[in-house]
């Protein structure tokens, strides 16, 4: 069953949950690894408000380490906005 249906939020799965969280290569790495953990934070909280034992939740952060994209240049807009898709959080289910 879809995590996102009414069932789910009455009956969470037993299991664990890994959330990863992630951040572009603008800005400091110390920041961005900061950063990546708050997303991941940010995540859980969303969860255990839905009914998921936040007990259950594990939280990594992987800072600019793991990008989905790479884009040249500065912090310029467009820049920016190419980097987007490495802005994220990750959920597995183990």
């Amino acid at each position: 069953m879809p995590p996102w249906t009414s069932g789910w939020r009455r009956r969470p799965r037993a299991g664990r949950f890994r959330i990863t969280g992630h951040a572009d290569r603008l800005g400091p790495e110390p920041y961005n690894l900061k950063l990546s953990l708050r997303r991941a934070e940010t995540v859980k909280q969303y969860l255990a408000g839905k009914g998921v034992d936040a007990r259950v939740i594990q939280l990594e952060a992987k800072g600019e380490s793991d990008p989905v994209k790479r884009c040249k240049g500065g912090a310029t807009p467009a820049t920016k906005a190419c980097l987007a898709p490495n802005r994220r959080a990750e959920v597995e289910s183990e």
